[in-house]
């Protein structure tokens, strides 16, 4: 604990309090900067950081201004705010509760600071000013070599970080067995929900549903389960297919061509899309199936669309982008459709609510429809919104678009899907890997 002279003759101040001390030994352990230093390492940097307060709104060190301390937060939030060159429009970037280190990477050679650190409540910090982190680095070679160390660490941790734009993730080779188990499985809970949101649709109030059954949840199963399980490798095969035979690269507009690639599994579906919604409505609509089928067909591509977005490429992304602290793959796969399956059935919900409708009552346009759903909505309402928003057609038009009648059991729908197809096919093919590594450790 020998106090360190700067190069103005001045003793730098030191964190002497056994308290703080510890405190800090704690959270500066637990940053990517330091999180392979050794004990002696921590004591060293520790010992020379210095703990102070500040008030809410206090700005610790400005942006663009050569950096000239680090920052090591141990109560309270801070957030960075960046001033836009161009704009002059000051954008909050980040907010941190603690452990969290900042400065780090600018301090060796007080670099100019990238954005500016304020708090946004009373705080407890720790500060190392630039001229004791040189002196401690030239003094002590193992600072250096530890947090070297640490810095490699946390570059490997973020090179296996996916982070692939939208349309640019690339499917995973194609098992039609694992995923023909997983369709089959996923269309019995497909078709109870899709039964449960039609009658939700076409009842004008709770008194005329009649009573649920299981023929009424699973209608046409043997028409069903063929039918979906086609339609699901059809979406994952037609995708592999154009990803293999495709380079957008090669193209004048790349993205649009990618944007186009990933609607075409959608479109190529939806025929037998459509067969599977003439399925459930059976019991609604008495015209045979092979017209049935072609009812509601416009609204209905644009929601398969969707769906092959979200089953397809919107799945992979959301699961690249889970913490790196989740390392169940599994666990990361059903976060990633989860929060995929609520997107794509939110946004779909008018197109599929639409298609629904023409279908179960192909006598009404579809602009009868619409106003029957705005009609609908409205009754659902209730007084407030009428209250506090107004009552007219353009208020209850957007309601309809914004909270539609059906639109939970429409996600749950799409989520469970999501969750039970990529789920399903991971596992089972996981299951195949490690029963081929078994046979080939035997031989």
């Amino acid at each position: 604990n020998t106090p360190i002279i700067n190069a103005n003759g001045k003793i730098l101040p030191q964190n002497t309090s056994p308290e703080n001390l510890d405190r800090c030994l704690t959270l500066l352990s637990q940053t990517p900067f330091c999180s392979s230093c050794s004990q002696p390492t921590l004591f060293l940097l520790c010992s020379h950081m210095t703990p102070e307060s500040h008030p809410k709104d206090t700005t610790l060190y400005f942006q663009d201004q050569p950096q000239s301390k680090i920052v090591l937060l141990s109560s309270g939030t801070l957030h960075r705010e960046l001033i836009s060159p161009t704009t002059n429009t000051t954008h909050t970037l980040d907010s941190y509760s603690t452990p969290h280190l900042f400065g780090a990477y600018h301090l060796l050679r007080s670099d100019p600071a990238h954005s500016s650190l304020r708090s946004d409540s009373n705080v407890k910090i720790f500060t190392l000013s630039s001229s004791t982190f040189r002196y401690l680095l030239s003094s002590f070679p193992s600072i250096a070599q530890d947090i070297l160390q640490s810095l490699c660490k946390e570059i490997r941790s973020q090179s296996k970080l996916l982070r692939t734009p939208l349309l640019e993730q690339k499917s995973k080779p194609i098992q039609t067995l694992s995923t023909s188990i997983a369709a089959t499985l996923e269309s019995f809970y497909r078709s109870a929900l899709n039964s449960l949101l039609n009658r939700a649709l076409i009842s004008s109030s709770s008194s005329s549903l009649s009573p649920i059954s299981l023929s009424s949840l699973f209608p046409n199963m043997h028409i069903q389960i063929p039918i979906r399980v086609s339609y699901i490798n059809g979406f994952k095969l037609s995708r592999y297919y154009l990803e293999k035979n495709l380079s957008p690269e090669n193209y004048y507009a790349p993205n649009l061509v990618r944007l186009l690639s990933a609607f075409t599994p959608g479109l190529l579906m939806s025929p037998l899309s459509s067969i599977l919604e003439a399925c459930n409505a059976g019991h609604l609509n008495p015209e045979p199936l092979y017209i049935r089928w072609t009812r509601g067909f416009l609204p209905r591509g644009t929601r398969e669309i969707l769906f092959g977005l979200g089953l397809n490429q919107l799945s992979d992304y959301c699961e690249e982008r889970v913490p790196n602290s989740i390392t169940n793959v599994v666990l990361k796969n059903a976060i990633g459709s989860l929060v995929a399956g609520v997107i794509s059935g939110y946004l779909s919900h008018v197109p599929h609510n639409l298609s629904s409708l023409k279908l179960m009552v192909p006598g009404k346009s579809y602009k009868e429809h619409w106003r029957g759903l705005v009609e609908k909505r409205r009754g659902d309402g209730g007084g407030w919104i009428e209250r506090w928003i107004g009552g007219g057609k353009g208020v209850w038009g957007v309601m309809t678009v914004v909270a539609p009648k059906g639109v939970l059991i429409r996600t749950m729908q799409i989520v469970g899907s999501f969750m039970i197809l990529n789920g399903a096919i991971n596992y089972i093919d996981a299951l195949q890997y490690r029963t081929k590594e078994k046979k080939q450790i035997r031989v």
